[in-house]
């Protein structure tokens, strides 16, 4: 699917359907071709996100070895993550140079199945849901779709190689044309 179908459908979708038509949701993945200081500093000087943490994985099979960083430590050969906050809420924007475990497993070691190659890619995003930090009145869904969104503008005006591997609705999965409903560029 084009980006820009996608973006439609997510303007014109309810909210209680972003997740079964669209699948917008929790660990929704983006992996991006992109310097990763350079995205990065994007986002730290955008109105739109605050960097909450930094640092570095030492072991990114478990996630369970985070150690936080200084944001002017040299990122070399390291594992690094960081998390920024949406603002006005409801959204982490998790930012890594490297692909976890379970990105490699679902979508580039099932060959014939999805035409990604994890080689076209280097860092990666992850939206998650922050519950503490809900918006009023907004379903967190909605707040997910609205980064979406404004990620997809940053793509575009970037002109980044990306990939939406979730965007999957729920409802679709098992269909025989599901993969055709992954954006791709």
């Amino acid at each position: 699917m084009e980006l820009e179908k996608y973006i439609n459908l997510i303007d014109q979708c309810p909210d209680e359907l972003l997740t079964s038509e669209l699948g917008v949701y929790d660990n929704w993945r983006i992996p991006l071709k992109a310097d990763f200081n350079k995205v990065l500093t994007d986002l730290e000087t955008s109105s739109k996100y605050h960097l909450r943490d930094i640092g570095i994985l030492d072991d990114i099979r478990t996630s369970l070895i985070f150690k936080e960083i200084p944001r002017n430590s040299d990122f070399t050969g390291k594992n690094i993550v960081c998390h920024l906050d949406y603002n006005p809420g409801a959204v982490i924007l998790q930012l890594t140079n490297f692909f976890g475990y379970t990105l490699k497993n679902l979508f580039f070691q099932k060959e014939g199945v999805l035409p990604i190659e994890q080689e076209k890619f280097n860092i990666l995003i992850t939206l998650h849901y922050d519950r503490e930090n809900e918006i009023p009145g907004i379903t967190n869904a909605r707040a997910m779709a609205e980064v979406i969104k404004d990620i997809s503008g940053y793509i575009q005006k970037e002109n980044l190689r990306f990939c939406f591997p979730d965007s999957i609705g729920w409802n679709h999965r098992k269909d025989e044309d599901c993969f055709s409903r992954v954006v791709l560029p």
